[in-house]
């Protein structure tokens, strides 16, 4: 499930698998970045989110408690917009993704 364009978590037998989008830098001019997925591994969506909220306020490099307040806020926001389903039904569709 895509949480925003930097971030999505699944699913799968083990647990839940959270993703943050890396870009690297342009090795020149004509070409862009390289995206990939890095994944860190939970065992429930609670521990997924609270990496998610500890990666997000790291990401503020500690400036002044405005901007990690404001970073928090954002966090717990796009937490909110989350729909919170079960750990199985989860799975159930990444299971049925992956066979088609």
């Amino acid at each position: 499930m895509q949480i925003n364009k930097d971030w999505k978590i699944e699913a799968d037998s083990m647990g839940i698998i959270l993703l943050q989008r890396i870009v690297s830098k342009p090795t020149d001019k004509k070409t862009g970045g390289v995206e990939r997925w890095e994944p860190t591994y939970h065992p429930t969506v609670e521990y997924a989110l609270k990496e998610l909220a500890r990666q997000e306020v790291q990401g503020t490099e500690l400036k002044d408690l405005e901007t990690i307040n404001k970073r928090i806020n954002e966090v717990f926001e796009l937490i909110k917009g989350i729909k919170v389903v079960t750990l199985e039904k989860i799975v159930y569709k990444a299971t049925k993704e992956r066979e088609e």
